[in-house]
């Protein structure tokens, strides 16, 4: 080929003009996206859509896309709309002291806004959808992630009337973060796998005439997890589930909104609830536990009385098994504890307070080591009434009943009740420990009533008098009395009588 057919070709301008064309079409593209219009009914409503494309590369790697579109306007002279829509996507390697975060995400976000400036109302409605996996490594850890949330929120404020009364503000919320984690370090590793969930509702009213306010609320929280742990000396495993219900009322509204029997200032309801199962070990011992919690709550404060009444009722159903190198126990157990209270009446009362609890327990259990085994059981009652911040006025009850065996062949089975208002006691008592069975009774009074006729008490004791309405003695008869003005015995054949100075004075049967 000879050089004169060779074309000499500018790279630097064919580059320059292909850049100039680029950038052109997309310019042209930018202007038509930037300026497309949609009507609505009248048309009043203008629609921008905006695209940007971000490519950076630096010391770090980021690579983003993100769309955004704004519509926003009017219906007429009084109410004004938008909505926006935000969408973005992005993936990023960023250096971190002593190692890298790699992360890969998208992100969405909704909102709509409304205003009505003749009545006053506004209302909005929001979204927000946060997706993310990352994988974080340093010199001494690494922690992998992936995790969704969303974010949901509802409001609405402003002149709406319901009867007398109008709507302040109304809010209502979704929180939903569901995530899986695994962390590695020299030492340990932990996985976890969660979600999470928070839903809220409220509602406040404003009174038009006497500019008084009422709230009224409800939250839910609830957590599910599955979670494991190790290091170099010690293992765990949890999976639970945790909930929380509350329900709120606030200052009550003196007209418009009516409350009886009394105006209330406060009311709560709340539960509590949890739900799980647990292994630990480590080089000393390993423990199993699975167990049910559960607390409900319930409070009332009048506003015109400073009265506040509480209930309140827990409940603990659980199970444990421990062993270390000398001990193993094993534990069923069932608690149920119940309270009442009142501070406090709405009527004329010279009592200011009054308490009621309740309380069950149901235990059984087994524990080993190396001298024994033993196994007990226990059912045991706790009842308590009483009034007023003193001790004056007061009632309980206590029954407890319980059984225990060992290895060292120590057995034994005890029931004991116990009653007690203001201090005064009565009760009875029974003990077995193998070889001898007892009772007790504790009363000032006590007596044996025919079944038939409970008019009829063949045998009472009353102080320290025994009384019989008849008696049939079989076998030998041993009688004797004492005291200052003589004395009286009896015998299977004969009766002695002697007088306060301990002479005989009459000999009934054999003289001899």
């Amino acid at each position: 080929m000879s050089i004169d057919n060779l074309q000499v070709i500018n790279l630097a301008d064919n580059i320059n003009a292909a850049v100039d064309k680029i950038n052109e079409n997309f310019d042209l593209t930018k202007v038509e996206m930037n300026n497309i219009t949609n009507y609505i009914d009248s048309g009043v409503i203008g629609d921008i859509i905006s695209s940007n494309f971000i490519n950076i590369i630096d010391s770090d790697t980021i690579k983003y896309i993100e769309n955004n579109i704004v519509l926003e306007g009017q219906f007429d002279s009084n109410q004004i709309v938008n909505a926006v829509a935000n969408s973005s996507l992005g993936a990023r390697i960023d250096s971190i002291d002593g190692g890298y975060v790699i992360l890969a995400e998208q992100l969405t976000q909704l909102g709509v806004d409304y205003v009505n400036l003749e009545s006053g109302t506004t209302a909005n409605a929001s979204a927000i959808s946060n997706l993310t996996t990352s994988i974080t490594s340093t010199d001494s850890a690494l922690t992998v992630l992936s995790q969704d949330l969303v974010d949901l929120g509802a409001t609405l404020a402003g002149n709406i009337q319901i009867d007398s009364d109008l709507i302040v503000q109304a809010v209502g919320g979704a929180l939903s973060d569901l995530s899986t984690q695994i962390t590695l370090t020299d030492s340990s590793v932990s996985v976890i796998s969660q979600d999470l969930t928070q839903l809220s509702a409220d509602l406040t009213l404003l009174d038009s005439n006497l500019q008084q306010q009422i709230s009224i609320s409800a939250d839910v929280e609830q957590q599910l997890i599955a979670r494991v742990d190790a290091t170099d000396s010690s293992l765990s495993a949890l999976s639970g589930e945790f909930n929380s219900f509350e329900v709120r009322f606030d200052s009550a509204l003196a007209d418009g909104l009516t409350i009886t029997p009394e105006e209330v200032s406060s009311a709560v309801g709340g539960i509590t609830d949890d739900l799980y199962s647990r292994i630990h070990a480590n080089s000393d011992s390993i423990t199993v536990i699975s167990a049910d919690y559960t607390e409900l709550n319930a409070r009332l404060v009048l506003l015109d009385s400073d009265v506040v009444a509480n209930g309140t009722a827990v409940s603990l159903l659980e199970t444990r098994v421990s062993f270390t190198e000398s001990d193993l126990s094993v534990i069923s157990e069932d608690v149920v504890s119940l309270n009442a209270t009142l501070e406090g009446t709405p009527w004329e009362s010279d009592v200011d307070s009054a308490v009621s609890t309740a309380e069950q327990r149901l235990d059984a259990r087994i524990d080993a080591d190396s001298e024994k085994l033993e196994a007990t059981s226990l059912f045991a009652i706790n009842l308590e009434s009483r009034l007023d911040s003193s001790d004056s006025l007061f009632a309980t009850a206590t029954q407890s009943l319980q059984t225990q065996v060992n290895s060292l062949g120590e057995v034994e089975a005890s029931y004991t009740l116990n009653l007690n208002a203001n201090g005064h006691v009565a009760g009875i008592e029974f003990g077995n420990d193998g070889t001898t069975a007892d009772m007790t009774i504790i009363a000032d009074k006590f007596g044996i009533v025919n079944a038939t006729n409970n008019a009829v008490k063949p045998f009472t004791v009353d102080g320290d008098q025994v009384l019989l309405s008849n008696a049939t003695v079989t076998g030998q008869l041993n009688i004797s009395s004492t005291g200052n003005n003589g004395s009286m015995t009896m015998t299977n054949d004969v009766m002695e009588i002697f007088d306060g100075s301990n002479n005989l004075r009459v000999r009934f049967g054999r003289l001899a």
